[in-house]
């Protein structure tokens, strides 16, 4: 398929992540991906709100580890120990964020009271232009939850994406979001969507992915042995993404014809 058109897909980062940080954590998949694939990092609109230290594991940040550092009992093995805060020259980023004073005690990934969806909506859109043409949307934990959250809520977006990537995905637990998700996805979830899930992931456990995955008409599943992170795109894992990729270019060009 040497003359059908890479792909080309905005990918949303995971939070206190940023677009370039997201760049790095995903190399593999650049790599698995580059004679099929073009990938475009945004960053989120919001500068995250500081986690009190209380919050955030003591321990060294590991390869493994991608977005979403934040309260909550500790991983099993190091693998699963989410980043410590960046650096202030490259503060984290976030698409949306817990309300102050609410939930207190509570990964962003768990907080029912949030604030920053409706710009987070709008840069999306916005990236969306300025980068065509975009044929899908790569996200990763908070992102794969925005990704899908943003077409539900935009279905005559989604009517123009050729596919779906969800790592680590979620619905919201904002009963508001949530609900944004469960009413759009008829419309808007019912392209090709591929979810991968971290059979170990103590930030984003599995049923979480999977109820977002029951939402999606045309889904795949791709689970590794890791924790909260993209799998390592070789062997197995690697046919998985390249095979997924590959059938929704396949489609695309067929449809082209």
């Amino acid at each position: 398929m040497e003359s059908t058109p890479k792909l080309r897909l905005l990918c949303l980062h995971g939070y206190l992540q940023t677009g370039d940080a997201f760049r790095v954590k995903s190399g593999s998949l650049r790599k698995a991906l580059r004679s099929r694939a073009e990938l475009i990092y945004m960053d989120a609109p919001h500068v995250a709100p500081p986690l009190p230290k209380m919050y955030l594991f003591p321990h060294r940040p590991t390869a493994d580890d991608d977005g979403d550092c934040c309260a909550g009992a500790a991983p099993t093995n190091p693998s699963q120990e989410p980043s410590h805060a960046p650096a202030p020259e490259a503060p984290g980023r976030c698409w949306w964020f817990a309300r102050d004073g609410s939930n207190p005690g509570l990964r962003p990934s768990q907080a029912q009271e949030t604030d920053g969806w409706p710009e987070a909506r709008a840069a999306i859109a916005e990236a969306l232009i300025r980068h065509a043409p975009i044929h899908g949307l790569l996200g990763f934990s908070q992102g794969a939850a925005a990704a899908a959250l943003f077409l539900c809520e935009n279905p005559s977006a989604a009517s123009k994406l050729d596919c779906l990537i969800l790592a680590s995905g979620f619905v919201p637990a904002d009963p508001e979001l949530s609900a944004a998700v469960h009413a759009g996805a008829a419309a808007g979830l019912k392209l090709p969507s591929l979810h991968i899930m971290g059979q170990r992931d103590a930030i984003i456990p599995s049923e979480r992915s999977r109820l977002l995955k029951g939402l999606c008409t045309d889904a795949s599943l791709l689970e590794h042995p890791g924790g909260h992170r993209l799998p390592n795109a070789t062997g197995a894992d690697r046919d998985v993404l390249r095979a997924f990729v590959e059938g929704v270019r396949a489609a695309a060009e067929k449809r082209t014809q």
